[in-house]
């Protein structure tokens, strides 16, 4: 499931965001988006707060490990083809997140 909230601080120039990116999770778990029998009190809060995707999509992934791919996918902001994960699985290194938050902050 992916969860972006985003509010405005009083003398801020950027909205705060808040991304959760949540393993094997999908709309379907969260309470304030019509599960009534998991309890989420916490993510429905943010639900009932901001925005909640019902209708994303994830593209897949080389072996059974889904997260693998949707990770180097979000983190590379690449196709899954073009994520060249290698087979262990990441192609995250010591500055990764640097390089992914540089050209969003400008």
């Amino acid at each position: 499931m992916v969860l972006f909230s985003s509010c405005l601080v009083i003398g801020a120039n950027k909205p705060n965001i808040l991304f959760i990116f949540a393993d094997d999770q999908s709309y379907e778990t969260i309470g304030a988006l019509g599960n009534k029998e998991i309890r989420t009190s916490n993510l429905d809060r943010l639900v009932n707060m901001e925005t909640a995707f019902t209708n994303t999509y994830n593209m897949g992934a080389w072996n059974g490990a889904v997260c693998v791919a949707s990770r180097n996918m979000l983190n590379t902001g690449r196709f899954v083809g073009r994520a060249h994960a290698k087979k262990t699985g990441s192609i995250q290194t010591p500055d990764m997140p640097a390089r992914i938050l540089r050209p969003s902050l400008d």
